[in-house]
């Protein structure tokens, strides 16, 4: 495998300190947060001698620059990932191959932090005690269910676009000139034809939507909505309501969400605190 585009910065990031480790996350508003969070874990609030957090733009640029370091040998490189469409089989196996990859999978992406009315009421109560969290849920509840479908559908299709990459769609002939026998073609085309078979996509959709619908509320906030387009479009709105006077972006929601959280989600504490290592 080739060197990675930020692997030499990193690799001299370590050179530099024998003790240090990199967390690598997606994005700046994963860095914000996850900064927010580490701070609280640490006694003082000061991490950054002991962990570097890195952006790196994207899901596959973390998985990249992971598997480049594992496969030379640095075990103080560590990466953390939304789950996003993976199933829990795709888990298993991504963490599998990739020992220190960090993934939650009972969370659908960053967002799905921040998405849970019980969750994130304790943090708006610090800058507004006044706040009622009934009326801060109810426009929040009624909605979960529209988009819990919509997480359920969307999940399907990435899924089987995924599936379809992995056989070589659309992409199987671009390097062929000439073009492979008629067999050959008649072949892929049959394979993706079966892969793409609209009975058994719409009934994996279907289970997945009634098993989802099934879950409780608490579960369905977590795991079971595509979090940045609810948290945007169905919380913000809620959040924003409650403080007229202080409207915030998405990311500035979720970083102050963060700082003001009594305490780091249980379910990702152990992420983070493997991370830190000992005091």
């Amino acid at each position: 495998m080739s060197e990675p585009g930020k692997a030499s910065s990193l690799r001299k990031l370590l050179l530099g300190s024998p003790t240090r480790k990199i967390l690598l996350v997606e994005g700046p508003d994963d860095r914000d947060v996850y900064d927010k969070w580490l701070s609280q874990l640490v006694p003082g609030g000061i991490y950054t001698d002991r962990v570097t957090l890195e952006r790196m733009g994207g899901k596959s640029v973390v998985l990249s620059h992971l598997e480049w370091f594992q496969q030379h040998n640095e075990p103080r490189v560590f990466g953390l990932v939304d789950r996003d469409e993976w199933d829990t089989a795709t888990c298993q196996a991504r963490r599998a191959a990739l020992p220190n990859l960090l993934l939650n999978s009972e969370r659908h992406a960053l967002e799905s932090y921040f998405c849970d009315p019980d969750e994130v009421f304790p943090a708006i109560q610090q800058s507004n005690p006044d706040a009622d969290l009934a009326t801060f849920r109810e426009p929040i509840d009624s909605t979960l269910a529209t988009y819990v479908c919509h997480w359920a559908l969307l999940t399907t299709t990435d899924r089987l676009k995924n599936r379809m990459m992995e056989i070589g769609y659309p992409g199987q002939f671009n390097a062929q000139i000439p073009p492979p026998d008629d067999a050959t073609i008649q072949t892929c085309f049959q394979q993706w034809a079966n892969t793409l078979d609209p009975l058994q996509g719409f009934a994996e959709f279907n289970t997945l939507r009634s098993t989802a619908l099934a879950e409780p509320m608490t579960i369905q906030f977590r795991r079971c909505v595509w979090a940045k387009r609810f948290f945007e479009q169905v919380v913000i709105p809620q959040l924003n309501a409650l403080t007229p006077s202080h409207q915030r972006s998405a990311g500035d929601w979720m970083i102050h969400l963060a700082e003001f959280s009594p305490q780091v989600p249980a379910d990702l504490a152990p992420l983070l605190t493997r991370v830190l290592g000992r005091p």
